[in-house]
C-alpha cells in the first residue's frame, strides 16, 4: 500500500538528511502504521491507491499521518520530561499520543470525513426569492443579544443586488 506521507516529507520535517530515510525500516513501518491508523479512522480504504485515480486522499488527512509519524519517529517511547525549580523526571506518558490521534486531529478527520459525502459538508448557501409575497426583511439573532442581524431585505435581491421586480 502506498502511504499517504512519503519518506521525503519525513525526512523534511524531522530535518534529516535527504535519503537518510528512505530504506529505515522503522520510518517505513511508522509511516504504514500512521497511515493506516488515517484511513481507518475515516473509513476511506479507496485512500490506499496510488494517488494516480480520483481516489486522492485529501490534504488534511496526508498532513495529519505525516505529523502523526513524525511524532513517533522522533519520540518512538512517547516518553514526556517535566521539570519544577531544580527537580525533573521522566516518564511514559499517554501524552505524547505517538500513533494516536490528537483530539485536534480528530476533530479534523471528523470534518473531511463529513465533507467527503457529496450530499453534505462544506460550504453551503440557502437562496430565497420571495418576490411580491414576501412582505417583510428576515434577521437573524443576535447570540449576544444585542441587536437582530440583518439577513435580507426586501428592497434588495439575493447578495445585495437591486430587485428587478
Amino acid at each position: 500500500m502506498p502511504f499517504l506521507a512519503s519518506t521525503t516529507e519525513l525526512e523534511t520535517v524531522a530535518q534529516r538528511e535527504p535519503g537518510s530515510l528512505a530504506a529505515d525500516p522503522f520510518a517505513l513501518l511508522i509511516l504504514e502504521l500512521a497511515s493506516n491508523k488515517v484511513v481507518d479512522y475515516c473509513g476511506h480504504p479507496e485512500w490506499e491507491t496510488d494517488g494516480t485515480g480520483p481516489a486522492e486522499p485529501p490534504r488534511g488527512a496526508r498532513r495529519i499521518a505525516l505529523f502523526m509519524a513524525k511524532r513517533t519517529f522522533e519520540n518512538p517511547d512517547a516518553e514526556v520530561a517535566y521539570g519544577v525549580g531544580p527537580l525533573s523526571g521522566r516518564s511514559l506518558d499517554w501524552s505524547a499520543y505517538g500513533l494516536y490521534l490528537t483530539p485536534p486531529e480528530q476533530e479534523e478527520l471528523n470534518q473531511i470525513i463529513a465533507g467527503s459525502d457529496d450530499e453534505s459538508g462544506g460550504l453551503w448557501t440557502v437562496q430565497i426569492s420571495g418576490g411580491p409575497s414576501l412582505t417583510q426583511d428576515i434577521y437573524l439573532d443576535d447570540v449576544y443579544g444585542l441587536q437582530p442581524i440583518p439577513y435580507f431585505h426586501r428592497a434588495q435581491a439575493w447578495a445585495g443586488t437591486p430587485r428587478t421586480d
